[in-house]
């Protein structure tokens, strides 16, 4: 709403999700929804369904999901973005219910053009992996942890740091 030129590509492999997704948009001309998933590969896989809600849908069996699936595409995310031709990201959100590793191992060559990256993390591995993967790019910027394995952390690209050095300025500096 406040950056009516930005644009806004939305991916959601649930068809039921789709459908509130493709509701929640609709005010907004610039977002495009795409009835897949992003993952590290291009590929078919059930998708577990959210034991109370579609929120909670996840590739991966969880105590947050029923017995029950569907299949699903997933596409590879970096093939994904050079085919809409994203070269340079403001923000990206990863929310897929435990696949955020596997989505930015996909974007590993791409790390360097996103701004901002908020995800949701699921275990304390993937958290401390998740760090590692973007230390070389990003900083942290925020994070939240109201449960032991589940947080939500917030990056921001770690160049952005010269540009604006107001950022800066709660930095210690320990010389």
């Amino acid at each position: 709403a406040h950056f009516s030129n930005a644009r806004c590509f939305c991916f959601e492999p649930s068809p039921g999700a789709v459908e509130y997704l493709q509701q929640n948009v609709a005010r907004f001309p610039n977002a495009e929804v795409f009835p897949i998933g992003l993952y590290s590969e291009d590929t078919s896989m059930p998708l577990f369904e959210g034991a109370s809600q579609c929120l909670q849908n996840s590739l991966y069996n969880s105590a947050e999901t029923s017995e029950s699936t569907q299949t699903v595409e997933l596409r590879h995310a970096g093939h994904m973005l050079d085919e809409l031709e994203l070269n340079q990201i403001s923000i990206l959100k990863i929310d897929t219910e435990g696949a955020e590793l596997p989505v930015l191992g996909a974007l590993k060559n791409k790390l360097g053009d996103i701004d901002q990256i908020y995800l949701e993390y699921h275990s304390e591995d993937d958290r401390r992996d998740i760090e590692a993967l973007l230390a070389d790019t990003h900083v942290l910027a925020a994070a939240a942890a109201k449960y032991i394995h589940r947080g939500t952390n917030h990056y921001v690209r770690s160049s952005l740091l010269k540009d604006y050095p107001t950022l800066n300025a709660l930095r210690v500096d320990r010389s």
